[in-house]
């Protein structure tokens, strides 16, 4: 997938050579599930290393990742299954916590501790196999959630879509 492609830095490096290393800084690890030698090593890591990892399908949405120790139960009964190759593993992040306060249906809450992630509203657009019409990024994100919240899908109810200002550093 694109994410496991730009999580690895010879994928990026085949794109962008010396500006690897600031690229890749800026993504976390996706790591392939696929039924070979470095399915089962990646399997492995996470069954070793639940707490490190979250194991996700390859579809978009919340509520659908597998954590812990059901993490760990899931990729020991797919060991052998080509469905495991459906999944991917993610190295989970660890953002710092920040005291915020949410607004639902106009009432503020109170205080609590969350966390955010930025990311990039994009737009592909094809007419057919091999002919992208429009292909393009066009604006951030920042989805803030509760600290406690292992989701984060704002259909779910358990994040909320921020809007990011951004400012030009002043000398």
């Amino acid at each position: 997938t694109q994410k496991q492609f730009l999580g690895q830095s010879s994928g990026i490096n085949a794109e962008y050579g010396e500006e690897t290393e600031s690229i890749h800084r800026l993504f976390i690890d996706t790591l392939s599930l696929q039924l070979d030698e470095e399915g089962d090593r990646n399997s492995q890591l996470a069954i070793d290393h639940p707490e490190q990892y979250v194991l996700k399908p390859q579809r978009e949405g919340g509520g659908n990742n597998i954590w812990e120790d059901e993490m760990r139960e899931k990729l020991m009964e797919l060991k052998s299954d080509p469905a495991r190759a459906q999944f991917i593993l993610m190295k989970k992040i660890n953002p710092p916590i920040i005291r915020n306060r949410f607004v639902k249906r106009g009432v503020m809450s109170e205080e609590l501790d969350t966390v955010a992630e930025i990311g990039l509203y994009s737009v592909f657009c094809s007419d057919g196999p091999g002919n992208v019409v429009r292909n393009e990024v066009v604006g951030p994100l920042i989805r803030t959630k509760g600290s406690q919240e292992n989701e984060g899908g704002v259909g779910l109810g358990v994040s909320a879509i921020d809007s990011p200002c951004f400012l030009s550093k002043r000398t």
